[in-house]
């Protein structure tokens, strides 16, 4: 008996050397998925047989929603699902829809590494900092497209433009979620209630961003939007204790004077003493403007409200600073809910001639609005995430300012006047003096 278990050791002894081996090269899968997903800044473990050490090392330097987001060094960071028909005992009509939702959720996840694999080559290829600026030029580009489409067709208003967003941020937002085993909901009551506050106030100005389209030009709509910076530092100062310094002051300056430029170019160019000169216009331009815009005080008190509203904006991304355990998952999958509540609640108000939509029309709803505005909202995620030099990564976002002036010029006949271009550059320049050291 005692040769016999003898000889069981043996013959199991390589099964189990394989399984080892198995387990080991599991785990640096798992090591490198979570290392091309950009978690670790584009760091690379060079060393195999220290990888348990270099992981907690990497793991304790993360800041705290990147610590949320990774997953114990035994589980795999992406969820498998069974792609195979089984009898689940509730009926064959839910058994298969249960079928149908494991092999859609299993390509998701397939979706998912793939994405992940591209950008940890990219990384390795350009660093992670210039994939952060990457993906903050592609975020500016990819907003772009549903602001022109709702531009560009009045007939569809801008509360179902905010709802339909929603639902699909919604909808891919809680699937990556499922996909990457991150909590939606499982937090203290207070980031509960700050979740709350930041997605309402991020919904509104949304909302009314696209209500602006409307009444105000391109370019003014992306420079006021893009004023979101100073707001932050202002209150960043005067609500969690901030400093402010000499060059700051100036900054703060030279943008609300762009501002103010911007605003109302007409004033200013009175004052200056050089308006006056360009009096006469051609009839035939009047004509030829796809668009009419509020003027005078109707203008001034549009431009007031976006700016409170954004005001608004500023604090809800200065809430983040106050969360303990919520992840970046649960901060957009709240923000979304609220679009869908806020574009739905101010459907109530609109004339019911909003839902007279063609099919394309709700196409392009889902597809040009939604889509690529959650697209947007996910790069700009993952260049913060890849690029902590977080002055010059915001300046990038001023690029919009600059294709909304050229789209304006090229395809709707405005041309802005010298004194809103200036106005544009000042706003800019105060920004910049602002966020980068």
């Amino acid at each position: 008996m005692g040769d016999l278990a003898d000889d069981d050791v043996e013959n199991s002894s390589p099964e189990k050397k394989n399984d080892k081996l198995t387990e080991e090269k599991r785990k640096q899968e798992i090591l490198r998925k979570r290392q091309t997903d950009g978690y670790f800044q584009g760091q690379k473990v060079k060393k195999e047989k220290k990888k348990k050490h270099i992981f907690a090392r990497k793991a304790t330097y993360l800041p705290k929603a990147d610590k949320l987001r990774i997953s114990t060094m035994v589980q795999e960071e992406y969820r498998q699902y069974p792609t195979n028909y089984r009898d689940l005992g509730y009926g064959c009509i839910i058994n298969f829809i249960c079928y149908i939702c494991n092999i859609y959720m299993q390509g998701f996840s397939k979706l998912m590494k793939y994405c992940g694999d591209i950008c940890g080559k990219l990384e390795d290829k350009y660093t992670s900092a210039n994939v952060g600026y990457g993906m903050m030029i592609l975020s500016n580009t990819l907003y772009l497209v549903p602001t022109l489409f709702i531009k560009c067709n009045p007939h569809i208003d801008f509360s179902l433009a905010v709802m339909s967003r929603g639902i699909l941020s919604i909808i891919f937002i809680s699937q990556m979620a499922h996909v990457k085993r991150q909590e939606l909901t499982d937090f203290p009551n207070s980031d509960i209630k700050l979740l709350v506050y930041r997605a309402f106030l991020t919904a509104i100005s949304q909302l009314y961003f696209f209500f602006a389209l409307g009444k105000l030009p391109l370019s003014i709509n992306m420079v006021i939007s893009n004023t979101g910076p100073i707001f932050v530092f202002i209150m960043s100062v005067f609500f969690f204790n901030g400093q402010m310094h000499t060059k700051d002051v100036v900054g703060i300056l030279i943008a609300i004077c762009g501002v103010f430029c911007v605003v109302n170019p007409k004033l200013v160019e009175s004052l200056l003493g050089f308006g006056k000169q360009n009096q006469v216009q051609d009839p035939s331009q009047e004509v030829k403007k796809e668009f009419h815009y509020a003027e005078g005080p109707e203008r001034l008190l549009y431009i007031c409200i976006f700016l409170v509203i954004y005001v608004g904006w500023a604090y809800g991304i200065l809430i983040v600073k106050q969360l303990k355990k919520a992840n970046t998952f649960a901060m957009n999958f709240f923000v979304s809910i609220a679009f869908f509540l806020v574009g739905a609640f101010t459907i109530l108000f609109r004339p019911s001639t909003i839902f007279d939509l063609s099919f394309w029309d709700v196409m392009a709803l889902i597809f040009i609005v939604g889509l690529f505005s959650f697209g947007s909202q996910y790069t700009f995620i993952t260049s913060t995430f890849l690029n902590h030099n977080h002055g010059p990564l915001t300046m990038l976002g001023y690029l919009s300012v600059v294709k909304s002036y050229i789209i304006q010029v090229i395809f709707f006949n405005e041309v802005p006047s010298i004194t809103e271009i200036a106005g544009s550059v000042l706003v800019l320049l105060g920004v910049a003096k602002i966020v980068i050291n």
